[in-house]
């Protein structure tokens, strides 16, 4: 019995790339954005008739930005933000916690939000934790709590005293 064997040619379909169009590069083969920009950099030299005009809607915001801001320099600030601006001082219902994992470094800072999974907690320098709840042997949460530390084991109280006076001299200080 002979056999004979027959070559077919498959052709596959070109399958489109997302950088077609663009100048090549090592970008390619790596992630490289610096390597993008500088082999497609091109500098545009026209002017803003391709932007598209402000809608309706921004239009009557602007309208009314317009008259505060009259009023605003007439007046001076018209409104005051009631969020604190210090991880000192925070707004009632948050509350400092110390979230104590099964292993690892314990967390202490202020309860940004918590769920049955989850607790988040910005710690003293502004990082904010999420801690999965079923990892944790213990959180604790301190009603009464700040996290501005205390000086009255190292300070006495006429030194304190000095402090506060020094500080209150600051007020005017830029």
């Amino acid at each position: 019995m002979a056999v004979t064997t027959t070559q077919v040619k498959t052709q596959k379909a070109a399958a489109p790339h997302g950088w077609q169009g663009f100048n090549t590069g090592l970008w390619q083969n790596e992630i490289n954005v610096r390597d993008f920009i500088q082999q497609n950099y091109e500098p545009f030299d026209g002017d803003e008739h391709f932007l598209a005009g402000p809608t309706p809607r921004t239009k009557k915001i602007w309208e009314t930005l317009k008259a505060l801001t009259i009023e605003e320099r007439r007046k001076g600030v018209l409104d005051v933000s009631q969020i604190p601006s210090s991880i000192t001082a925070h707004p009632p219902g948050y509350m400092v916690v110390r979230a104590v994992p099964a292993s690892g470094a314990e967390v202490r800072g202020i309860r940004v939000n918590e769920d049955v999974f989850y607790v988040h907690i910005r710690d003293a320098g502004g990082t904010l934790h999420t801690i999965d709840k079923a990892q944790l042997a213990r959180l604790d949460r301190e009603l009464d709590g700040t996290l501005m530390p205390s000086y009255e084991s190292r300070l006495s109280a006429a030194e304190i005293d000095d402090v506060v006076a020094w500080l209150a001299t600051l007020r005017g200080a830029k």
